[in-house]
């Protein structure tokens, strides 16, 4: 297997387990409000629309997340030049 292939597979898991999050967290909150007695209909599309939310960020802005904590910085050619070249 090519870095390529790798690399389209490991984005197809990443989004099918945000998509799974999503849903699993959509079925909590809607358990949670029957449970409760809570007003199921006006609540879940607001669950709904910050659910898509959080897995939207967590999606696009999680890389930039662990690189800030880790430290890391861009490499510069003159750094080392054969990793610049990979």
């Amino acid at each position: 297997m090519d870095f390529r292939t790798l690399q389209n597979a490991n984005r197809r898991k990443t989004i099918g387990l945000l998509i799974a999050m999503g849903i699993l967290m959509w079925v909590l909150v809607y358990a949670a409000l029957t449970f409760f007695g809570g007003a199921t209909t006006g609540i879940v599309p607001i669950a709904v629309g910050i659910s898509l939310i959080s897995v939207w960020g967590a999606f696009y802005g999680s890389d930039k997340l662990v690189l800030k904590m880790t430290g890391a910085k861009l490499l510069q050619e003159e750094d080392n030049p054969k990793l610049f070249g990979l």
